[in-house]
């Protein structure tokens, strides 16, 4: 992945995620299809699926509290901003 013109080096899981977020760009991606497409029955999953997110702002620089990027609709689950997100090239 790319910030900018900073490459920025992604676990499989982190790009599992942010390729999840992309394919639904702009719209909500519950935790349920995040956890069950990333760790199926795992039972720390739900742990799992904050510690990779947190991970990943990070490595984005996106920490802030209001998140641009990836932002948390609560009761919902996340979206990836399509305003955030350079068209490939």
């Amino acid at each position: 992945a790319h910030r900018g013109a900073t490459l920025v080096k992604l676990s499989a899981t982190d790009y599992g995620l942010l390729s999840l977020l992309r394919q639904h760009l702009g719209k909500p991606v519950s935790r349920e299809l995040l956890v069950q497409t990333l760790w199926g029955t795992r039972a720390d999953a739900e742990h799992a699926l904050e510690t990779h997110l947190w991970r990943l702002r990070k490595k984005l620089g996106d920490v802030t509290p209001d998140a641009r990027w990836i932002r948390n609709l609560p009761g919902i689950g996340y979206v990836l901003d399509p305003s955030t997100v350079e068209p490939p090239a």
